[in-house]
């Protein structure tokens, strides 16, 4: 199995969000820098610019059903003095961007569950918001989670959140209940999650570059090592 780690495509900048296109149109790898969005084609590996430019620092982004990519407004913010960025940028399948929702507090890692809606990371706020798909907000979770950054969501709806400030990850049910997952001294401010067909997490931290896998049963292990550090998100993909 090979890790897709958006550390591994790093083209003069960090790279924050990845996402897989699952949708009608062509499959590909998307990326974001701080300020555009990348294609990358899954078959041919071709990278193409294929959004404008946002005036946002770029965090997690998610495609619904419909081909549309929601991409989260990050900021500036990495300690208490920054700007926390406080919306999500809506992209058509026709690459024309606008503000879908504002209200957030340092906008990272998002996902979709089976119904449609998107739960967004606030890691200025330590709170997981909901986000239906008419764009109502609601705040839908904060119990334990300290700066989340990446979102996983299983069959079930349950959600599986990497709360970077504590090392762990949370495990939130459909009606908002927050408990430990897994809590691990691999674990170092872990920012990207993925899982596997077989309900094997992967997860990406930031501080040292490991990528650790989590069996169901929490126990964990180091995978590899992505040199440079600094790792952001990670995506499992056609057993890749």
């Amino acid at each position: 199995m090979k890790i897709l780690s958006s550390n591994s495509f790093i083209i003069g900048v960090i790279m924050l969000g990845i996402s897989c296109n699952l949708s009608n149109r062509p499959v590909e790898l998307s990326h974001v820098s701080p300020k555009i969005r990348f294609s990358i084609d899954s078959t041919a590996g071709n990278l193409t610019t294929v959004s404008p430019i946002l005036n946002a620092g770029t965090g997690g982004m998610s495609v619904d059903q419909e081909g549309k990519i929601m991409v989260a407004d990050f900021g500036s913010y990495l300690d208490d003095m920054g700007d926390k960025g406080d919306k999500i940028y809506r992209i058509s399948p026709d690459d024309e961007s606008s503000v879908w929702v504002s209200g957030f507090q340092g906008a990272s890692g998002n996902n979709f569950d089976s119904e449609g809606n998107l739960f967004q990371s606030n890691i200025g706020g330590n709170f997981i918001s909901k986000i239906t798909s008419e764009g109502e907000l609601s705040t839908f979770a904060k119990k334990g989670l300290s700066s989340p950054v990446g979102i996983e969501i299983d069959q079930n709806d349950n959600l599986f959140v990497c709360s970077c400030g504590n090392n762990s990850i949370r495990k939130i049910s459909k009606d908002g209940d927050s408990r430990e997952f897994v809590k691990s001294e691999l674990l170092n401010c872990l920012n990207g999650i993925t899982m596997d067909d077989s309900g094997i997490f992967y997860v990406s931290n930031f501080y040292d570059g490991s990528v650790v896998k989590i069996l169901p049963d929490g126990t964990s292990s180091i995978l590899a090592i992505i040199p440079g550090e600094n790792n952001g998100h990670l995506i499992y993909y056609d057993n890749f």
